[in-house]
This record gives C-alpha cells, sequence and structure tokens, in this order.
C-alpha cells in the first residue's frame, strides 16, 4: 500500500479495522488517566486519527 504508514522498526502498521479501533479506545484509556495536559491531548489526537483511518478503511472496503 502505497500511503501505508510505518510503525516500530519501520515496518508497515497493520490496516485492520478492528486493530486501529482498539489503538484509538487504548488512547482515550490513557488520555483519561494522564495528569499532563499536553500529553493527554496528544493521546486524543492519535485516538481520532486511528476512528478516522477505520473510518476510512470501512468506507474503502464497503463503498456501498
Amino acid at each position: 500500500m502505497a500511503d501505508a504508514q510505518e510503525g516500530r522498526a519501520g515496518e508497515p502498521m497493520p490496516e485492520d479495522i478492528e486493530f486501529l479501533r482498539a489503538q484509538a479506545e487504548k488512547c482515550r484509556w490513557l488520555a483519561a488517566r494522564i495528569a499532563t495536559k499536553d500529553v493527554s491531548e496528544t493521546l486524543l489526537q492519535m485516538a481520532r486519527e486511528y476512528e478516522e483511518r477505520a473510518e476510512r478503511l470501512a468506507r474503502e472496503r464497503d463503498p456501498g
């Protein structure tokens, strides 16, 4: 995939809808427990990005 993002050690990040949604949930869970505002905001932004990727992937797989 040409626009795949890279994860640890340069490996492509999985483009699995459930994985992406689970990652978003983890980010939100952590953000709720982090006292540092900028870290919390970063985690919430990451959650939004994971959700957006999951939604985009869902639309691509089922253009409907």
